[in-house]
């Protein structure tokens, strides 16, 4: 995803009004980059960053740099475990989307035995492809995990995020 020159400019803006405290937490390497991507056109004309109009690309650049480089490391433990969590909702979306019984059903009305034998003898194209179509659909249903994995799989993240937070 490429990031807009503009709002590089912006960061740039932002990152000049900080702290000398805080912008020594960034590292060199990536104020150079972020001062390198920007439009060294555009100007900005505000006294306070407070009453500048910031872009979507701005707002997830000073979110990163925030999380990564600003934030204490309390504060990005619970950033990092809410990205998590919405990882896991994403995830949990996609395998309730993606396993659909709808699939399960087709296979269950047409068994192979009974394809061959409305196929026997009238083996065209289009009935092979329609064939190999059914029969492929169950590469797309993953197989659900069961729910002590998943308490398993997840006492394991919470048991290596505490050794993370407290070593």
């Amino acid at each position: 995803m490429q990031m807009e020159a503009k709002a590089y400019s912006q960061v740039s803006f932002i990152i000049g009004k900080m702290s000398e405290e805080l912008r020594k937490k960034i590292p060199e390497y990536i104020i150079h980059n972020i001062e390198d991507k920007k439009d060294k056109s555009y100007k900005i004309d505000v006294d306070k960053v407070s009453n500048l109009e910031l872009m979507d690309d701005t707002r997830k650049i000073l979110s990163v740099l925030y999380t990564d480089y600003i934030a204490p490391v309390e504060e990005k433990a619970i950033i990092k475990n809410k990205e998590r969590l919405i990882k896991l909702r994403e995830e949990e979306e996609k395998k309730r989307v993606y396993t659909s019984d709808l699939f399960y059903d087709k296979m269950e009305d047409l068994d192979d035995d009974e394809l061959d034998e409305e196929t026997e003898g009238k083996n065209t194209e289009e009935d092979n492809n329609k064939k190999s179509i059914v029969q492929s659909t169950l590469i797309i249903a993953p197989a659900e995990e069961k729910w002590y994995q998943k308490l398993e799989k997840m006492l394991r993240k919470f048991g290596k995020l505490l050794y993370d937070l407290f070593g």
